[in-house]
């Protein structure tokens, strides 16, 4: 898989992800995936993964704008603004950036980072 493919495959998550396509989402990780992000503990596995995104995740509905993505040897960086309503009713609008990092074509390590706080 080359830059360009794991650039293609960074911006296809956020689409699944806004549009709640959990399934094709969840193959895109490493069986042995480890998330950090702000506010969380670490996700570890598909199964926390899996968690993670069905019950856990504080956010209702919205999208990811995504300004840049930048792709050197097995890494991927992404940032940009996410716009929606998190599951209290609140209206956000929230810079984030993710680090994405692959092994075998899919991603193995992945932390996000937030501008103003956690989502």
């Amino acid at each position: 898989m080359d830059f360009v493919d794991r650039k293609k495959m960074v911006l296809r998550y956020y689409e699944l992800v806004d549009s709640g396509s959990y399934g094709e989402l969840f193959e895109m990780f490493d069986e042995d995936v480890v998330y950090e992000r702000a506010g969380t503990g670490s996700i570890k596995g598909q199964q926390e993964l899996r968690s993670f995104y069905l019950k856990d995740r504080i956010i209702a509905d919205g999208r990811h704008v995504v300004a840049t993505v930048v792709a050197d040897d097995d890494w991927v960086v992404a940032r940009g603004t996410f716009e929606g309503i998190l599951k209290s009713g609140e209206e956000v609008s929230v810079p984030w950036a993710d680090f994405h990092q692959f092994r075998k074509g899919k991603i193995w390590r992945r932390h996000t980072y937030f501008g103003a706080r956690p989502i």
